[in-house]
């Protein structure tokens, strides 16, 4: 499955099983990746699956795993690697920081 793919997976998983402010947590992990020396290895499959969301937006340069299922589950087979935040990453972060300080 391509990284488009991976994304609409995740996208469908994520508009069914989670709250509004959980689907804001892409961004929380994108403020992490900003602080953080990269590259660097993400392992826990809920941070792959908002690195795959934060990849297919181009906020992010990423390398993520395959899926693998099995026993009625799919996981990743692997960890994603963060090279890099993009302009457009480092952009949004700027809104939604911008966004914050608006509404107090």
């Amino acid at each position: 499955m391509d990284l488009a793919g991976h994304a609409n997976h995740i996208g469908v998983a994520l508009d069914r099983a989670l709250t509004p402010k959980e689907k804001i947590m892409p961004m929380d992990l994108l403020r992490r990746l900003r602080c953080s020396q990269l590259p660097i290895d993400l392992r826990a499959q809920s941070d792959i699956e908002k690195c795959i969301v934060l990849s297919a937006s181009r906020l992010i340069d990423a390398d993520v795993p395959p899926l693998r299922h099995g026993a009625g589950r799919t996981v990743y087979s692997g960890h994603a690697t963060v090279m890099r935040v993009t302009e457009q990453g480092m952009a949004a972060l700027k809104r939604d920081e911008e966004a914050t300080r608006a509404t107090g």
